[in-house]
């Protein structure tokens, strides 16, 4: 009964938020009490810095692929994908130490591992530019955390 009375509450808060969103009025109100208007999810002050470093971040990615790799990353697989992988990276909390610290040790690596970067290519992702250098090495000596496994 507690997980419908909540989903009531929910559709009641946003068709209040929906309504008044559609007027300047209404939008006015919004963003002036963000508290009472999101029943204290929001507030515009934000979190302490100590709420802040209390934080951690975790993204999961879920990804396609094949379970042997090709000999060249050009080669095209003769099968469709065969296997589900799953990345989970945890760290720190997501707007300041996480991003900071991964695009200062991306730069750090970029610097210090020239030669083992791609020179071709243009624009690359960062999985291909990276690949074969210690950025995860370094992220992971500074709290970083990679777990990958096969799901499937």
């Amino acid at each position: 009964m507690s997980s419908f009375f909540s989903a009531l509450s929910m559709i009641f808060l946003f068709s209040i938020f929906g309504f008044f969103s559609l007027f300047s009025f209404g939008r006015n109100l919004l963003a002036k009490y963000p508290t009472f208007f999101t029943a204290g999810m929001f507030s515009s002050e934000g979190p302490t810095r100590k709420q802040g470093m209390e934080g951690s971040t975790t993204v999961t990615l879920l990804g396609k692929g094949w379970r042997d790799r090709s000999s060249e990353p050009i080669d095209l697989h003769p099968i469709k994908p065969d296997t589900l992988m799953k990345l989970t990276i945890v760290g720190q909390e997501p707007a300041y130490a996480f991003t900071s610290r991964c695009l200062v040790q991306a730069g750090l690596t970029i610097i210090e591992e020239t030669d083992k970067l791609p020179l071709e290519g243009g624009v690359l992702s960062p999985g291909v530019a990276f690949e074969n250098t210690g950025l995860i090495d370094r992220l992971e000596k500074r709290g970083v955390t990679f777990k990958f496994e096969i799901v499937d």
